[in-house]
């Protein structure tokens, strides 16, 4: 997989460390699906962070839950008023 990646980062002269192995799908507004290996760092009623390889994404607020959390991926729902990616 990494060499996959690095020839796509290559092709397109893109930082190797923007390109992962996960990927979000946002359904509106309201739900959202990270797919590939997620940790999760932190939950709160308002504040989640995931760590997916090297980057953390943040996820904030309000009624932010976990539906479904496996190797795959993470399903979280609530009302979503930011995302940060760090």
């Amino acid at each position: 997989m990494k060499k996959r990646l690095r020839k796509i980062s290559d092709s397109f002269e893109i930082p190797m460390g923007v390109i992962s192995d996960y990927y979000m799908e946002i359904y509106s507004g309201n739900e959202i699906v990270l797919n590939g290996d997620a940790a999760v760092t932190e939950l709160e009623d308002s504040v989640l962070k995931v760590k997916c390889g090297e980057h953390r994404i943040i996820f904030s607020g309000t009624g932010l839950k976990i539906e479904y959390y496996t190797s795959g991926g993470i399903k979280i729902t609530g009302d979503f008023s930011g995302i940060e990616f760090g």
